[in-house]
């Protein structure tokens, strides 16, 4: 395979991948509308995991750019889906709202491990060391939250 095929693919997928945080941030903004009903803590975890969303989905869009690629604008139909998904699910009160952004997560840590499977060199080093490990700890931090309120 020549080395350009290889970067049109690697481009390709991390615009897959920045799609997704595009569409995670989206998300977690969304489930912000009910804060009304959630714990400041509550509230603050969710605005650091939004944060983390946008910071990632910068940190995507730089290695796009570092392959000579165009980095993906937007969260595209996947996002449209995951925030009509995200509002039915505010609907239902908080706990479902975070055990609705909890599976996002999950869904998102997926999409990490399959790209590590076909990536290389720093976008690999990417993904192992920084994008899968936060992906894990917001999946924790959802489902204590998703936990607490459920309960509480």
């Amino acid at each position: 395979m020549s080395t350009t095929a290889i970067t049109k693919g690697s481009v390709d997928v991390l615009n897959s991948l920045l799609r997704g945080e595009i569409s995670a941030q989206e998300a977690h903004e969304k489930a912000l509308a009910l804060a009304g009903d959630m714990t400041a803590n509550e509230v603050a975890e969710l605005r650091r995991i939004s944060a983390e969303h946008t910071g990632t989905a910068e940190i995507l869009r730089t290695e796009v750019f570092r392959l000579g690629g165009a980095p993906a604008g937007s969260a595209g139909a996947w996002g449209a889906f995951a925030r009509a998904f995200q509002s039915s699910a505010n609907l239902l009160g908080v706990s479902t709202a975070f055990s609705s952004l909890c599976e996002g997560e999950e869904h998102g840590l997926r999409e990490y491990q399959e790209a590590l499977e076909v990536a290389t060199g720093p976008t690999k080093m990417l993904l192992h060391e920084t994008l899968i490990p936060n992906q894990r700890k917001h999946i924790a931090a959802l489902g204590v939250l998703a936990s607490r309120h459920h309960s509480g």
